[in-house]
């Protein structure tokens, strides 16, 4: 899951994925994508979530899809620059601009030469 704080919905909480656990672990604590667990006899385990995990055969978009659902604009600008796709981009800019992240969707819409969505944010 995702907290939002601040978007045109206003707070709310967005699932980005699921993992799954084997029984006998109990979470215990959680930061960036791995998961602590406690296991059977007291030992301690991390654990990538799958939606942190940058699995081999997943493609690029993928990815992209995945790090704006979790909010990392940053990560997608970096993929985005990978795939180089436009309408890629405008996604980006879009789900910039519902997180109000002003700043960024400006720099997406500037980078991809959109002058009047620009214009318009400004």
């Amino acid at each position: 899951y995702t907290f939002v704080r601040a978007s045109v919905e206003g707070k709310k909480v967005d699932k980005v994925g699921t993992t799954v656990l084997i029984s006998d672990q109990i979470p215990l604590m959680l930061y960036d994508g791995d998961l602590c667990l406690h296991g059977s006899g007291g030992r301690l385990t991390t654990v990538v979530l799958d939606t942190h995990a940058n699995k081999p055969g997943r493609d690029a978009k993928e990815q992209l899809a995945a790090v704006v659902r979790m909010r990392k604009h940053n990560e997608a600008w970096e993929l985005c620059n990978l795939i180089n796709d436009e309408e890629e981009w405008k996604q980006l800019g879009r789900s910039a601009i519902a997180d109000l992240n002003i700043g960024f969707a400006i720099k997406v819409f500037r980078n991809i030469g959109d002058v009047a969505m620009v214009y318009a944010l400004e």
